[in-house]
């Protein structure tokens, strides 16, 4: 079993700044008429009524933004909407994940989150207070992310290579930190260790905030971050990047190579955002959410701010993204048991 130690710094806030030309033009092919349909008369969000999305993290962190956006751009496009969005951080999503699935399923409550509560939270905790699968119905995939591998400005390495043959030279004085114990940051750490042979030590935060405020100041060495965090402090050299855990190389970092380019193979999982609905939704209804939000994640206004902060566009709905999860869990499943991690 692995014991881990938490750290905890104060909290900071990093603005992502820099747009994209590429997916501006993916705004003006294909998506103007979607978008234009979606609104013709939507049977969803109902008129007068409130319909709140959950966000199981803080105000302020990657997800949270789209999430707004989201949120305003349903409005802007339904007379009369009302569409809220409510942060519930703590417990690894498990409050906010919570709160939904318990919800009626009549579309009032969602689910805004990232790939860690369907596909890592139940086999890192062993009393989960809720079933990741019957639990929710699959929306839309909003944002699909990559995990990259960043390093201080003060670390004595620049480049994955470097990196190696420093921490094998210098067994466990390379720190590598993660936005809290059992997460995919935390995860691919563990994955990482095994695959170059580096012994580390693994620092847990209790946000994103926290570890990316203690890399910049040189504390730890190294981190994973979702590309919608890291980007940002990339482009303004606020920290290196040494690797892109994902299929292929990003958009937003063309230059970087990807893990498995470098060697390391096993961390090219892609993250995501998406949109879940309590378990047991007609599925007509689901549908028309479904309809809704992938007009929405397709629409000019989001696709901006995908680019902006580095991410990749989806829009993926129902039984396909379903699919997703499913696979994802699988992976994970199989890593956090070889890893030997369990959360109380």
């Amino acid at each position: 079993m692995l014991n881990v130690r938490e750290t905890s710094l104060s909290n900071s806030s990093i603005r992502p700044v820099t747009r994209r030309r590429s997916l501006l033009a993916l705004a003006a092919v294909g998506t103007a008429g979607l978008w234009r349909n979606a609104a013709a008369q939507p049977s969803w969000p109902p008129a007068g009524r409130v319909v709140k999305i959950v966000v199981p993290f803080p105000a302020g962190m990657g997800s949270d933004e789209p999430a707004r956006l989201i949120a305003k751009l349903l409005a802007d496009r339904v007379p009369g909407a009302n569409v809220v969005v409510v942060n519930k951080p703590g417990a690894s999503t498990i409050i906010g994940a919570q709160e939904v699935t318990a919800a009626a399923p009549d579309g009032l409550s969602l689910l805004y989150t990232t790939v860690a509560t369907h596909t890592q939270n139940p086999y890192l905790h062993a009393n989960l207070p809720y079933d990741a699968d019957k639990g929710f119905t699959p929306l839309v995939q909003t944002i699909k992310t990559g995990t990259i591998l960043i390093a201080s400005r003060h670390a004595p390495f620049k480049t994955l290579k470097e990196m190696i043959a420093y921490g094998k030279a210098n067994p466990g004085k390379i720190s590598i930190g993660s936005y809290g114990a059992g997460s995919t940051g935390h995860l691919n750490a563990l994955l990482l260790m095994e695959q170059s042979g580096v012994k580390m030590e693994p620092v847990p935060y209790k946000g994103s905030a926290e570890s990316t405020r203690a890399l910049i100041a040189g504390e730890i060495q190294l981190s994973f971050e979702g590309s919608t965090g890291a980007f940002p402090l990339v482009e303004r050299g606020m920290v290196t990047a040494l690797g892109v855990a994902f299929p292929e190389r990003i958009q937003a970092l063309p230059n970087v190579p990807t893990m498995t380019e470098q060697g390391i193979r096993g961390i090219d999982v892609a993250g995501w955002h998406g949109i879940f609905g309590p378990g047991g939704m007609e599925p007509s209804l689901a549908q028309s959410i479904s309809d809704m939000l992938s007009a929405v994640v397709r629409s000019p206004p989001f696709l901006q701010l995908v680019s902006r902060v580095g991410g990749t566009p989806s829009g993926v709905v129902g039984e396909d993204f379903k699919r997703i999860v499913q696979a994802d869990s699988r992976h994970w499943a199989a890593v956090i048991k070889k890893s030997n991690i369990r959360l109380e």
